[in-house]
């Protein structure tokens, strides 16, 4: 994906809520690869990751990097690959990313394993 200005507005700011590390260039000079709803949905879906995770804020920050950086990063090329591909059922004619391969540094993956190996989550089953 080609990395595209972002216009900054109120909405686009929710970017660096997520990720405060995104390289913010100033006003019509900042890119990223990723488009407005893909942000807001991200930032939606962020939700159960902070109720699981959100204890333990390096943790949770460490988490959204991660995926901040790969669904956004103008730099995603020299970290993730394609695998396949398939077709967009929300937006026919659109081609969607359905599996990568995301390399990184093994010291990197293991600073993130080790800032959440203490997180315990509980999962409550509810009877009718």
């Amino acid at each position: 994906m080609v990395s595209k200005l972002i216009e900054i507005k109120k909405k686009h700011m929710l970017i660096w809520t997520l990720h405060p590390q995104f390289i913010f260039s100033g006003p019509n000079s900042t890119y990223t690869c990723c488009a407005p709803d893909q942000i807001a949905n991200m930032a939606n879906q962020f939700g159960m990751a902070k109720m699981m995770l959100g204890r333990c804020p390096s943790c949770y920050y460490n988490f959204r990097s991660l995926f901040c950086a790969m669904t956004c990063s103008t730099d995603q090329s020299r970290f993730l690959t394609v695998k396949e591909t398939g077709n967009s059922t929300l937006y026919p004619g659109q081609e969607t990313v359905e599996a990568i391969y995301y390399n990184m540094a093994d010291d990197f993956a293991q600073r993130i394993l080790n800032s959440c190996r203490f997180v315990y989550f509980y999962i409550f089953f509810c009877e009718k």
